[in-house]
């Protein structure tokens, strides 16, 4: 019988040695990746009966092992056992972070050997919550619970300060803290070389800011000068101009704004009667007529009907007195 033919399939090429060696880089990158990605928490379990956390590192365990969630799958226990976990943190940045455990029964979370949560003793399902300021970097992490029978329970999470609580994550990697919105929380810009030491300030209608400070621009030895310092600010502009007040020293005088948009400085340094009036205007100062009392750090209040009301202060004892921008006078208030 004549054989049929038979075609047999080439063989396939082996790799040369560079693509091998890539192949095998890459597989041991991937391989790496993977282990980087998870760094489990070690854990041991013992037996017994308590009423606070046990030092269970005196103890030995009956089971251990390495778990990437803190809670109590670990284990098939119910009643009368304990749980040690211990790992390690990593920080993103520097900053303060809350931790909380909700347990039944006791538990605790060290970290750096300090307790930043403490929530033992016998009892039902509780929540407890504490902060701490961590540097950015790796910390030692040891979680402690028990139970004592019935119910059973163990939550452990963590919030970056501003963020909502999650659990603790296998490899340990906390999350940053989430950047503000300065729409809604503010934000600070850089520093604003002021002219003087802004004792006082005041918001005029149209935004700009009024400020002073006594009769230099950064002191107020000098009590015999009757003047002050003072400047109106831009922010839209970022600009200065000098307003400064050259009859009255109003080194922290009590300060408040009428209807017309006037601001008032009434008192001041050292222990005065006089009264002041920014007109935003004329962006100039007006004196008002004096009030009744001396006054040093007074507290001033603009009444509904646009009457100021000023009381206590250095040098003022107990009294109260109400200015009246109709007849530009003050009146002393009785008790």
């Amino acid at each position: 019988m004549r054989p049929e033919s038979l075609t047999l399939p080439s063989p396939i090429p082996p790799l040369s040695a560079a693509p091998r060696a890539a192949a095998l880089a890459a597989a041991l990158a991937l391989v790496s990746l993977a282990a980087a990605a998870r760094a489990d928490f070690a854990y041991s379990v013992y037996q017994g009966s308590w009423n606070q956390i046990p030092d269970f590192d005196a103890r030995t365990p009956v089971a251990t092992g390495t778990t990437p969630v803190l809670d109590l799958s670990v284990t098939t226990l119910e009643d009368e056992f304990g749980i040690q976990f211990t790992g390690a943190i990593t920080v993103p940045q520097t900053g303060t972070y809350l931790f909380a455990i909700s347990s039944d029964d006791g538990s605790d979370l060290r970290i750096d050997g300090a307790t930043v949560v403490s929530n033992d003793g016998v009892h039902g399902n509780v929540v407890v919550r504490g902060a701490i300021v961590l540097a950015a970097g790796t910390h030692s992490l040891r979680v402690r619970y028990f139970e004592q029978l019935y119910g059973q329970a163990l939550e452990v999470s963590y919030a970056p300060y501003g963020g909502a609580l999650r659990r603790i994550p296998p490899d340990g990697q906390l999350e940053p803290a989430p950047s503000p919105d300065p729409r809604s929380e503010g934000s600070w810009g850089p520093v604003i070389p002021w002219p003087h030491i802004a004792i006082s300030a005041a918001e005029l209608a149209d935004g700009r800011v009024l400020t002073w400070s006594s009769n230099e621009a950064n002191d107020f030895r000098n009590n015999d000068r009757e003047e002050s310092r003072a400047a109106l600010y831009d922010p839209a502009t970022g600009a200065f101009q000098t307003v400064d007040n050259n009859f009255h020293d109003m080194f922290c005088a009590g300060v408040s704004t009428l209807e017309d948009g006037r601001i008032v400085a009434s008192g001041g340094n050292p222990f005065d009667t006089r009264t002041s009036a920014f007109d935003p205007a004329t962006l100039t100062w007006q004196a008002l007529a004096n009030m009744n009392f001396n006054r040093w750090y007074g507290t001033n209040l603009t009444l509904p009907s646009n009457e100021i009301w000023t009381t206590f202060a250095n040098a003022g004892g107990n009294t109260s007195e109400r200015y009246s921008p109709a007849s530009n006078s003050f009146a002393p208030c009785s008790a």
